[in-house]
């Protein structure tokens, strides 16, 4: 296994960590549950730095670098959306439209994130060149660090400090869930030819033949 692969398997190990650590209860584990988020975020950087550079791209480490980024970010949304929320109405009122804003984008999100498998999966079994998508890269880091501001927030309640993460967190995050959807219909568009029906209907059509000319057994 070469390094690449290594660091997404050490990505993947970190994200129960994390999830043990938004639930534990003692001092700061908020911002120890960040702290490991971070290190899983940037070892994504790292292994794909490291994967071009050397030359060592490969099937498993492109199924592993994305299905760890997936269940990463899912986590941390999901941490966001049930255990951050309730924070926020100690920095604004109504809390609604806030509590509102980010679970919808996170929904957001991680829909967008099952599409793109979806169609990298329809891509791959008619055997078709994607288009990388910038826009994708740039919502990823903006969702990185506005996910980094917004998860200690708990931890910073009660002073100004957490006002200012929150607040700045959230905008991000917001900034985040409008890349997302500009990055899925990039991303559509620019892939397109993936999604030819009539490419569909004549692969159908020649399925049909071939049975058609498949001896039936009978006599």
């Amino acid at each position: 296994m070469n390094l690449p692969n290594k660091i997404s398997f050490i990505r993947i190990a970190l994200i129960p960590v994390f999830v043990v650590l938004l639930f534990v209860g003692f001092p700061y584990h908020m911002l120890a549950a960040t702290i490991v988020f971070a290190v899983a975020s940037i070892t994504d950087i790292l292994d794909g730095y490291i994967a071009r550079s050397r030359h060592l791209v490969t099937e498993l480490g492109a199924f592993l670098d994305t299905t760890a980024d997936k269940m990463l970010v899912a986590c941390a949304l999901i941490a966001v959306s049930a255990i951050i929320t309730p924070s926020v109405s100690l920095f604004v009122t109504p809390v609604e439209p806030f509590i509102i804003s980010i679970v919808v984008v996170s929904m957001i999100i991680v829909s967008r994130e099952l599409m793109i498998s979806g169609f990298k999966a329809m891509s791959a079994k008619k055997g078709a060149m994607l288009t990388a998508d910038m826009l994708g890269k740039v919502k990823a880091v903006v969702q990185m660090v506005a996910l980094v501001l917004i998860l200690p927030v708990a931890d910073f309640a009660n002073v100004l400090a957490g006002k200012i993460l929150f607040f700045a967190g959230f905008g991000l995050l917001m900034v985040a869930g409008l890349l997302t959807i500009a990055s899925a219909i990039n991303y559509l568009v620019k892939n397109k030819s993936v999604l030819d029906l009539d490419e569909d209907k004549k692969i159908a059509s020649g399925q049909d033949v071939g049975k058609a000319d498949e001896p039936t057994g009978e006599q």
